[in-house]
């Protein structure tokens, strides 16, 4: 049971919606990035953001890695996901969102991704009134 602070027993925390812009989901494949990529930042060591942020080498504790993947908790009464994720992502592979739509899809959650073919870890080309007009239309369908 969750508990609520005063003034807000009445008030759900329910998530009625999810918007996701290139996040990352399994630490393990966030390596496997598009052949483009000059530079690519590497996650595969301990001393990456991933790795200190689980404490622990991502490549040694499995555990750990599955409890920080949102894709471990995904059920069917989850909210409807609006998905946006730049096919040139040389930070967080796209693979990742590639994975989150199937899984979500597969548990019959409504699950829309957007491969945007020339954008990277963010930048303008998410900031296009497409982008604004897309993300408007799911919140006053999804939050009606």
């Amino acid at each position: 049971m969750e508990e609520k602070p005063p003034g807000f027993k009445k008030v759900s925390s329910k998530v009625n919606a999810v918007i996701d812009f290139y996040g990352p989901t399994d630490f393990l494949i966030m390596d496997e990035l598009p052949d483009a990529c000059e530079n690519p930042m590497v996650h595969l060591y301990p001393n990456s953001p991933e790795s200190l942020l689980l404490g622990c080498n991502i490549e040694d504790c499995p555990e750990k890695v599955k409890m920080a993947n949102p894709i471990t908790y995904i059920t069917g009464d989850d909210p409807p996901f609006l998905i946006f994720h730049g096919i040139s992502d040389c930070t967080v592979t796209p693979k990742s969102s590639i994975l989150l739509e199937k899984k979500l899809k597969e548990e019959g959650v409504i699950a829309d991704l957007y491969l945007l073919p020339n954008a990277g870890h963010g930048g303008e080309e998410f900031l296009s009134s497409e982008i604004k007009t897309l993300v408007l239309n799911f919140l006053e369908k999804t939050l009606k």
